[in-house]
């Protein structure tokens, strides 16, 4: 049985940088110390934000549930959804699987519950995640969910994409342009990286804001989760990760 699967290829780059958050968030001192992965990089997905929005009409889910049978059949002991926006479809994702599908959004929100009560949270997402308020739907906590004027979400979609296609602009370029949508943002809440083309720049590139990382808290979640030891002294609290985490065990 493997630890954890990725169902990924949403993007590749995305999952790519899952990959590498998870091998950073476990504690090792030798190769048998990290966990025993398996990436199911299906990139043939159909584009979620596109079907959510009416500009598609290839439905990803047949193919989000065929990637979740092909780990159970290779024996993942969980599965990991690097897509914010795929979460749309969870509970019909979960339904088709033998072991847990980690929840992105429902974990994120719960650990800024529980290491920022009462603060407003800020979704930084494709327009797929924004319209169709899929954050509102796993915000159990009474958190007060916002999101940048129209203007703002529409550019914080257009960097994802430019980062998804890969005919971007340098990283330092992409991070100004984000940077000056949270800048305009009122009151400036806890912000969350909430698409993994995002997590790609990393939450540590504004340090002159709260900024949380989804992606960041899944790769935690699923370490704390499997059979590995998560690493403490990060920028996430290892206690509340491994709390949120009992529930994937």
């Amino acid at each position: 049985m493997y630890d954890l699967g990725i169902l990924g290829g949403m993007g590749s780059e995305a999952t790519e940088t899952l990959f590498r958050m998870i091998l950073s968030s476990t504690e090792t001192q030798k190769d048998q110390d990290f966990p025993e992965m398996v990436i199911l990089n299906k990139s043939s997905i159909p584009d979620r934000s596109a079907y959510l929005l009416g500009q598609s009409e290839e439905n990803p889910l047949p193919v989000l549930q065929e990637g979740v049978r092909e780990l159970n059949l290779l024996q993942a002991g969980r599965i990991a959804l690097p897509c914010n926006t795929a979460h749309a479809f969870y509970a019909d994702i979960q339904a088709v699987s033998d072991c847990p599908v980690i929840n992105m959004l429902e974990s994120s929100l719960e650990y800024i519950r529980r290491t920022r009560p009462g603060a407003r949270v800020c979704i930084l997402g494709t327009l797929g995640t924004v319209r169709t308020k899929v954050y509102e739907k796993y915000n159990h906590f009474s958190l007060d969910i916002v999101y940048p004027d129209e203007a703002g979400c529409e550019e914080v979609h257009s960097i994802i994409y430019d980062i998804k296609t890969g005919i971007h602009e340098n990283m330092d370029a992409l991070s100004d342009r984000l940077a000056q949508v949270m800048q305009r943002t009122a009151e400036h809440p806890v912000f969350l990286l909430a698409c993994t083309e995002l997590s790609v720049l990393g939450a540590e590139r504004f340090p002159q804001f709260d900024v949380l990382d989804a992606m960041g808290i899944l790769a935690q979640v699923a370490v704390a989760a499997g059979s590995k030891k998560l690493k403490g002294g990060g920028i996430y609290d290892a206690q509340v990760i491994r709390e949120i985490a009992r529930k994937y065990v």
